[in-house]
């Protein structure tokens, strides 16, 4: 969501949060999911109030969250446009799941951090701002 996971605070994902919502915007009754790591838990709790807030920890352990999240839930039927806030190319499968279904993606990321695969499976990508200097890769 606009900030390296790796060196994310409470404020960073606060500045992060914000950025997202002002891109999304999502709309009452928008099914919004947020998963971070446990550190983050109570700071994501009250920056989404009525967000199903998933949280794990590991490498990854957010995106491989949410991925699970979809794949429980399913996707063709239950959504007419899905919003990623990452562009860690774990959220791959994700994206591959809503263009088999004809359902449009948006990517918002950081430039440095957004997965080649994912951009160009996305009908959209939005690029945010990091408040910290990206990580070489």
């Amino acid at each position: 969501m606009g900030t390296d996971p790796k060196l994310a605070d409470p404020a960073d994902f606060a500045a992060a949060a914000e950025r997202f919502m002002n891109l999304a915007k999502p709309r009452p009754g928008d099914h919004v999911v947020v998963a971070v790591n446990p550190a983050l838990a109570f700071v994501a709790h009250d920056l989404f109030p009525g967000a199903r807030l998933l949280v794990a920890s590991g490498p990854s352990g957010a995106d491989r969250a949410l991925c699970a999240v979809a794949d429980e839930r399913g996707i063709a039927g239950f959504y007419d446009g899905v919003v990623i806030g990452s562009g860690d190319g774990r959220l791959v499968d994700v994206a591959e799941m809503c263009h088999r279904a004809g359902i449009p993606v948006v990517v918002i990321a950081r430039r440095a951090g957004l997965h080649q695969r994912l951009r160009s499976l996305a009908n959209r990508v939005q690029y945010v701002k990091c408040r910290q200097p990206d990580l070489v890769r």
